[in-house]
């Protein structure tokens, strides 16, 4: 009985260690999903989405830590309740947090802000499929 339970402890301390980072940096995937406000005019809004989509492309070489980035906007379906979205691969939850704080980032965050009804944000960490 008490051989069992050095092996159950041990075993259990096993995977502890196991499931930490082990001094190694995890991706992280931010997925933001962007509404623009009702008033905007179909031409405009465009414009806007297509405006904001190439600002976030220019970004990649200046945000230290993206490993992808990628907007999706065309091909909207009707069934669609938002209006575009961005996914970005970071190399850790660190390079996440500074690009949160990047002059860049925010920068181009407060030309958008005014034109946005609502922003949904799913950040989790990246395993590749």
């Amino acid at each position: 009985m008490k051989k069992l339970l050095i092996i159950l402890t041990a075993s259990i301390i096993m995977v502890g260690c196991a499931s930490k980072d082990s001094g190694r940096t995890q991706p992280v995937r931010h997925i933001i999903l962007w509404t623009l406000n009702d008033s905007l005019e179909g031409g405009h809004k465009e414009d806007l989405i297509r405006t904001a989509c190439e600002d976030f492309y220019s970004m990649r070489d200046r945000i230290p830590g993206v490993i992808s980035m990628k907007a999706i906007y065309e091909g909207r379906l009707p069934s669609s309740n938002c209006d575009f979205m961005f996914d970005v691969v970071f190399e850790s939850e660190d390079a996440l947090k500074a690009f949160s704080e990047n002059p860049e980032h925010l920068k181009r965050a407060s030309v958008l802000r005014p034109f946005i009804k609502s922003r949904t944000c799913l950040d989790v960490l990246y395993q590749e499929q």
